[in-house]
């Protein structure tokens, strides 16, 4: 038997043991991206010493206020639900939202451009305002937490 049968046979049978502990490794793209917010959120914060999972959960419970239109008061969980492994659907328009977390939706976090796209629509309609580099690198720790 080959080393690379072996290797290969072996990466096979443990697949599905790590999807069992809810392990998604976050891609290259993503984990320079990060980088990127870590450096700005440094900037912005002398004293930051890295992303916090608590903390990114604590954001998406969040709620916001002072929305003139409704709903007034807006998270993450108005159109996400508290589960983000789940689906839901947009609270306004009705339109199904695949689950956030990557380890359900295998398509998720995985181009930089969408996640930029999804942060500056998401953190206006939510926020009010552009979400901080701490605040997205927070989230994303977050998400692949679950």
């Amino acid at each position: 038997m080959s080393k690379q049968f072996f290797v290969a046979l072996l990466l096979f049978a443990l697949g599905p043991v790590s999807l069992s502990f809810g392990f998604t490794p976050k891609s290259p793209l993503v984990e320079s991206f990060q980088k990127g917010l870590a450096t700005k959120a440094k900037k912005a914060d002398p004293g930051f010493t890295g992303f916090s999972a608590d903390r990114g959960k604590a954001f998406y419970s969040l709620k916001h206020g002072d929305h003139k239109k409704k709903p007034e008061t807006r998270s993450c969980e108005t159109c996400h639900t508290s589960d983000p492994m789940n689906s839901s659907k947009h609270i306004i328009t009705g339109k199904k939202i695949k689950p956030l977390s990557p380890l359900v939706y295998r398509k998720r976090f995985t181009k930089v451009k969408k996640i930029k796209k999804w942060f500056r629509r998401n953190c206006k309609w939510t926020l009010k305002r552009s979400c901080t580099a701490q605040e997205q690198g927070d989230f994303i720790e977050y998400i692949y937490s679950l």
